[in-house]
């Protein structure tokens, strides 16, 4: 395995683990403090951003490990990328929401949901990811 192949692979790694741990960092918040979920927004928002940068070195390795083959599979996982793209970009402007509204002490469960909602389609949408990434 060369250099593309370690980058990929840990782009790949980072995303997964970032992925798996928002859903329940953003299930927290509903039920938390003003503080707390100001607290816990933030990190939402910087797991959610880590990816959406780190999905982009993933796509360009993948290329230059396996080459731009358009094919039925490639065209799956890019319309699957763009789903993980769209849906943390989402859940991202959900989590400043939450952020704000929790500091200047307005309610902030629907904004908490619609992080949490987004979130998790994210997270199962790069498991499908994963899957489809195997199979292929």
């Amino acid at each position: 395995m060369g250099i593309w192949g370690i980058l990929h692979d840990t782009a790949a790694l980072v995303v997964i683990i970032c992925a798996l741990i928002v859903p329940f960092t953003a299930m927290k918040i509903k039920n938390s403090g003003k503080k707390e979920a100001v607290k816990r927004a933030g990190t939402a928002s910087t797991l959610l951003r880590i990816p959406q940068y780190v999905l982009i070195v993933s796509l360009i390795t993948g290329f230059a490990r396996y080459g731009f083959h358009f094919t039925t599979w490639l065209l799956t996982v890019l319309v699957i990328f763009l789903a993980i793209l769209a849906f943390a970009g989402i859940a991202t402007k959900a989590a400043k929401t939450v952020k704000q509204q929790a500091q200047n002490g307005e309610s902030y469960t629907a904004a908490a949901q619609k992080l949490f909602t987004f979130s998790l389609l994210s997270c199962l949408a790069v498991i499908i990811m994963v899957v489809f990434k195997v199979a292929g």
